[in-house]
């Protein structure tokens, strides 16, 4: 159990690393809160302590875990410091100590009463501050399980985090289906560059493959954020371009990842209407283009690409929904074990 508790709270902060870009997560750690000679006594005592694991983008896996666990055991010592009292004593209240609460619970879900079995689900991990990840072990040969207590989420939200991981796995599947490979391309990304969780998971995916370059398209204000290029391009070397002329850069091009501009980020809708239409991309567009450039682009769309463009055979949005729909049942076999 204690490796495991190491691990999952190393990929927990890993995830929250690339989507904030804090190098310094702050998970709420879920301990006995009793003292050692105590564990085996039948008790619902637990404490909730901060445990906070500094993260370096361009550290690796098993350092990460390591770390984690140089944390956690220094943690342990502190348990009998009950959480409201830390708290009390910093003069802030729970939600300000740390962030999603990582809960590792050492039995299974199975229970047995006469000879008939039957599940234990958990119904509430208690007060949800954050979002609380519970992980458990089905003591079978399901390996672990996971679940989400996310009550100060909507549920738009929790279903965002889903989508986002679904159309990266789309996204890498479609460029290497129509590109036959994914090193050595130079790809664009153009549009909400800021905003856009798409691009920043692909720009993060593709990072990973040698001979990539970017190209990155945008208005001065969706530029994409200095984190997400700190973190994926400029540690690992990466050559790119920014640019505020689609046209400019198309001949360059052998993948171009077109994005709309999403009104819901925006605080005002002046901001939103003066930069709406910043890209629209056009047959005329493309005429300086690459006879196999491939255009993508992860839909829903607004207007940001014409009608017209539907016809040119390198349009290949509706192509990538449609592998979309391969990667889902491709998860849902997996998960159901079927091969």
């Amino acid at each position: 159990m204690c490796r495991e508790r190491g691990q999952f709270s190393a990929a927990t902060a890993a995830y929250l690393n690339r989507l904030s870009g804090s190098r310094e997560i702050v998970l709420g750690f879920i301990v006995p809160g009793r003292r050692r000679g105590t564990e085996s006594v039948p008790s619902a005592m637990v404490n909730t302590l901060p445990l906070r694991i500094p993260v370096d983008p361009a550290g690796d896996a098993r350092s990460l875990v390591r770390r984690t666990h140089e944390e956690i055991r220094d943690l342990v010592r502190h348990q009998g410091y009950r959480g409201v009292e830390l708290a009390r004593d910093l003069g802030k209240s729970a939600n300000q100590l740390f962030g999603p609460v990582v809960n590792m619970r050492s039995y299974g879900t199975a229970v047995e009463f006469a000879g008939i079995r039957a599940q234990d689900p958990l119904l509430s991990p208690g007060p949800a501050e954050d979002v609380v990840l519970t992980v458990f072990d089905y003591q079978d040969d399901r390996g672990w399980g996971v679940e989400l207590s996310a009550d100060r989420c909507a549920d738009t939200e929790i279903a965002a985090h889903g989508a986002e991981f679904v159309q990266t796995l789309t996204d890498l599947m479609t460029i290497r289906s129509l590109k036959g490979r994914l090193d050595h391309i130079t790809i664009g990304l153009c549009g909400d560059l800021k905003f856009g969780r798409t691009v920043h998971s692909l720009v993060a995916a593709m990072s990973r493959y040698t001979g990539v370059r970017f190209v990155f398209v945008s208005p001065e204000e969706l530029k994409l954020p200095r984190y997400v290029k700190e973190q994926y391009v400029k540690s690992k070397n990466i050559p790119y371009t920014q640019s505020t002329s689609l046209e400019e850069v198309m001949p360059e091009l052998d993948i171009l990842y077109m994005t709309r501009v999403q009104k819901e980020r925006f605080f005002n809708e002046e901001d939103y209407l003066r930069l709406k239409d910043s890209y629209i991309l056009t047959p005329e567009k493309l005429e300086n283009a690459k006879e196999d450039l491939r255009i993508l682009h992860p839909l829903p769309r607004v207007n940001e690409i014409s009608v017209a463009v539907d016809e040119d055979p390198r349009a290949c949005y509706f192509k990538q929904a449609q592998n979309g729909r391969y990667i889902r049942m491709a998860l849902i076999m997996k998960l159901l074990g079927i091969q």
